[in-house]
């Protein structure tokens, strides 16, 4: 019996398209130590899925104007601690510091979050912010 050969998913073998400026833009200035390894880990799976990330969130909802960016990481902060996704959260608690938020409006922003998902969530977002508390605590804390 002969054996057919397997055709590759054309998901995985389309060329692929320059990447959104910008995303790249935005990644630079808010995700600069992880930004890229994420669009490179996406592009290696998919990168027509790479694309469609890059245009949706990167380059789509972080340049929309109605909110600025620090005040867009708060709200990312928030629903990052709600849903429980700590390593998200961990490149957001970065990237809200580099937008120009302070110490205490990111622990304010956790403590509200108490109120809608409880104590532990709340406890467990303080718990990463302590990670940077080196690098963007205040001064002689």
């Amino acid at each position: 019996m002969a054996t057919r050969k397997r055709k590759r998913s054309s998901a995985v073998t389309k060329p692929q398209r320059r990447d959104n400026p910008a995303a790249l833009r935005t990644i630079k200035a808010l995700f600069p130590t992880v930004g890229m390894k994420r669009v490179e880990a996406l592009r290696r799976i998919d990168p027509e899925f790479c694309r469609l990330f890059q245009d949706f969130t990167y380059g789509g909802l972080y340049t929309r104007t109605v909110l600025d960016q620090r005040v867009r990481e708060l709200c990312a902060l928030a629903a990052l601690a709600v849903v429980g996704k700590p390593t998200q959260l961990r490149s957001h608690i970065r990237a809200a510091f580099l937008a120009g938020a302070t110490w205490a409006e990111v622990i304010e922003v956790f403590i509200q979050v108490t109120t809608y998902a409880g104590f532990p969530a709340a406890i467990a977002a303080l718990d990463l912010l302590e990670e940077f508390r080196d690098e963007f605590g205040p001064a002689g804390a």
